[in-house]
């Protein structure tokens, strides 16, 4: 098996949208711009709820909201492809 230099080697990010529930406000505003669908309310438990499946890390929830409180963080994982 032959070993893939570090230039042949992908770098895959991942975004992970988190949302800090004591600055959000419930306002609606982020779930009604979110072009994936990915935010909404439930306001039986009062908190804003993500489909990270959906989150396309477009930034636009982010942009938005006026309290500051959803922020997307990243992590990185090496892949490998096949020869």
């Amino acid at each position: 098996m032959a070993v893939m230099s570090d230039e042949e080697k992908i770098l895959l990010a991942h975004p992970h949208l988190l949302v800090k529930q004591d600055r959000c406000d419930l306002c609606g505003v982020c779930p009604k711009y979110c072009p994936t669908k990915a935010l909404n309310i439930d306001f039986a438990s009062g908190r804003l709820l993500v489909s990270q499946e959906k989150c396309m890390a477009c930034y636009v929830c982010v942009i938005v909201c006026d309290r500051g409180a959803l922020e997307i963080l990243w992590t990185y994982e090496s892949y490998t492809p096949s020869p």
